[in-house]
């Protein structure tokens, strides 16, 4: 109409006669034109909505109540190899896209029916597209409501894989550096601009469980610059020099910071490294803080200071030990250098020159004023100097065992509560025979350790050493002197015989006409000539005893001739003295090999020093018997006697006793 089309909605009805045939046609026609356009509008609002919705890159579908499917876009159609066909209709959670596994299908169920009571549903899961390929899509489940009754639910998700995988890697990467974190043996937080902890590792969180720290996530959310302003007075110098490079780092001054600082406990020693690193790139300043357990390398540095300070003593020693002459002087330089040596409280050297410790010198030393451990003397009943004893060997004993094994009076001779313990090295003589010790107790840091025992060990030889070349000395002096005092005594003995010889020539000078006279002092000058000849035969084998050179005659000889050959030579002196002498020999004749004219001269000087060391009138013994295979000579007198002292002495090159 009017040069415009329009539509028209007409409806011809018949209408019958009387004899229902149709006599007329009703015709009703109706303008449709608005309700045309208004349904063209709709219609072209339905296609490019589809159009938008197949355009988008994204996951949409519409749900009856129930959860049936009743629209779906293009893309995740076509993405699974399908057609709209296969899903309109089907029940959402039955459809080709939740077909990869029960879970995820029971799992979209329980979903719409929480959407279906109203809730918006959403979460990450997987669907299946074509080849069995899956994706990850952010799924959301949102009812719509007309009033109180629920029109449809609105099923929409966006692939979210590439997000999905660069969040999972970066959880891995996170997860991978918080693992290497934890692996490390270093205690490590990260700090943040204002020196908050934001986070630690394993390593912080075990250490500070181990320290009893009461610290709700570790110090996590606590400021390290102010937790050191925490510190004890002792650690407080320390402390301000971390935070100081802390703050310097966060500030960018400086991008690194190492500082090395002793942190000890109760039970043991400890020093660590701290190093702190700034993290780089733009973005709020951020740093590491580690801190690295060097306490093996600081006492290992230590032990080498130590052990070379030690070793150069030993060198200072050796020096003062070769120029020492005296036994003593090598027990005071060795036991007080010990204590010194070793960082012992005290130590004690026992030195004993013979196997029965009759004779034992004992030096002692303290690091303090009041000793808590000393032995007064070589004691085989002290477990300590038994052990050493048998097995000639050191001897390390840790307090507690120290404590256990040196018992007197049936308790502990060492307090419970005294550290160090106790270290022992054997002094031995050149044939390995043990002669002493020297005994170190009370660390006083620690407890002896193997360092400690090897060099009082190496002490020990050089004392051992050093005792046997003074030992040397002292008799060598001693033997010197012996020498001399023989040599004064025998130019004495000498001298007798010789004035005798010198008066008996001037008598028969004076008189040679007396008969009787120069036969009186013939006499005397034949016994003083035999006395003479006697005392240079005695020199004269003291030579060959010195050089080595004395020889035996060795043959059988019977020890009753011996006897009277020896009585015989010492009648003289005896009967001068008017010395009693009884003999009582026994009646066999007992044979023996050996030199008899050596053997009779040691029964007369016996029987001569019997009667020379006994006052006069007194009374000489003589016993010869047979004890099995051996036969016994022995003399007796009542005289002076010998001093317990020089029994063993007595019968050495040049020995005197004094009387």
């Amino acid at each position: 109409l009017r040069g415009e089309p329009r539509w028209w909605d007409v409806a011809i009805s018949p209408i019958p006669g009387p004899d229902d045939h149709p006599e007329q046609l009703l015709v009703v026609s109706r303008d449709i034109s608005k309700q045309r356009e208004a349904e063209e509008q709709i219609r072209r609002s339905e296609a490019n909505l589809r159009r938008v919705i197949d355009s988008m890159f994204a996951f949409v579908g519409i749900l009856s109540p129930d959860g049936t499917l009743i629209e779906v876009n293009r893309v995740p159609v076509d993405a699974a190899g399908i057609t709209r066909e296969d899903v309109i209709g089907q029940s959402f959670w039955e459809c080709h896209w939740w077909s990869h596994h029960p879970e995820v299908a029971q799992r979209l169920q329980d979903a719409i029916g929480q959407a279906a009571a109203g809730e918006m549903v959403r979460y990450d899961t997987d669907i299946r597209l074509r080849d069995a390929a899956l994706v990850t899509i952010d799924l959301q489940l949102q009812p719509v409501f007309d009033g109180a009754d629920l029109l449809f639910v609105i099923a929409s998700g966006v692939e979210i894989t590439d997000r999905k995988r660069a969040e999972e890697e970066l959880s891995a990467s996170q997860e991978f550096l918080r693992s290497a974190l934890d692996a490390l043996s270093s205690h490590i937080a990260v700090l943040d601009s204002d020196g908050t902890i934001i986070a630690v590792n394993q390593a912080w969180s075990d250490f500070a469980v181990e320290n009893g720290w009461d610290a709700t996530g570790f110090g996590v959310g606590q400021n390290y610059l102010s937790a050191c302003q925490l510190a004890t007075p002792a650690d407080a110098e320390d402390a301000g020099e971390a935070a100081t490079g802390v703050a310097a780092v966060l500030r960018g001054d400086t991008d690194t910071f190492t500082f090395e600082y002793p942190c000890h406990s109760p039970t043991e020693y400890r020093w660590f490294l701290m190093r702190v690193n700034r993290f780089g790139g733009p973005g709020p300043a951020r740093a590491v803080v580690s801190h690295e357990n060097i306490t093996d390398r600081m006492l290992s540095e230590q032990s080498t200071l130590r052990w070379s300070d030690q070793l150069q003593a030993l060198a200072e020693i050796s020096v003062s030990l070769a120029a020492a002459s005296e036994v003593d002087t090598v027990l005071d330089a060795v036991t007080k250098r010990a204590c010194r040596l070793v960082e012992a409280h005290e130590a004690e050297t026992l030195w004993s020159s013979d196997q029965d410790r009759s004779a034992t010198r004992r030096r002692t030393s303290c690091a303090f004023e009041k000793p808590l451990w000393l032995q007064s003397t070589w004691d085989d009943s002290d477990p300590i100097h038994a052990e050493v004893r048998r097995t000639n060997q050191p001897v390390r004993l840790a307090t507690e065992e120290w404590s256990q094994r040196s018992v007197k009076d049936g308790r502990p001779a060492v307090e419970a509560d005294y550290c160090g313990g106790c270290l022992a090295a054997p002094l031995t003589d050149r044939d390995g025979r043990n002669i002493g010790l020297i005994q170190v107790c009370g660390k006083l840091s620690g407890e002896f350790n193997e360092d400690d025992e090897a060099i009082l060990v190496q002490l020990a030889q050089m004392a051992s050493v050093a005792l046997e070349r003074a030992r040397l000395y002292e008799e060598i002096r001693l033997a010197n002197l012996r020498k001399d005092e023989f040599l004064a005594l025998l130019a004495h003995e000498l001298r007798n015989p010789l004035s005798a010889l010198t008066n008996g020539a001037q008598l028969i000078v004076l008189h040679p006409q007396d008969s009787s006279q120069v036969a009186e002092t013939a006499d005397l000058i034949l016994r003083q000539c035999f006395q003479l000849k006697q005392l240079v035969d005695d020199l004269l084998d003291v030579s060959r005893i010195s050089r080595g050179k004395i020889s035996l005659e060795r043959r059988p000889v019977n020890l009753r001739n011996v006897v009277g050959s020896a009585v015989e030579t010492a009648r003289p002196v005896i009967q001068s003295a008017q010395h009693e002498l009884s003999l009582q020999l026994c009646d066999d004749d007992p044979y023996v090999e050996g030199d008899d004219v050596r053997l009779a001269q040691v029964i007369s000087n016996l029987l001569i020093n019997a009667a020379k060391y006994t006052p006069g009138g007194g009374k000489i013994d003589l016993n010869l018997k047979l004890s099995g295979q051996s036969a016994i000579i022995a003399v007796r007198d009542n005289g002076i006697g010998i001093p317990a002292d020089k029994l063993e002495s007595i019968f050495e090159l040049f020995t005197q006793v004094d009387t």
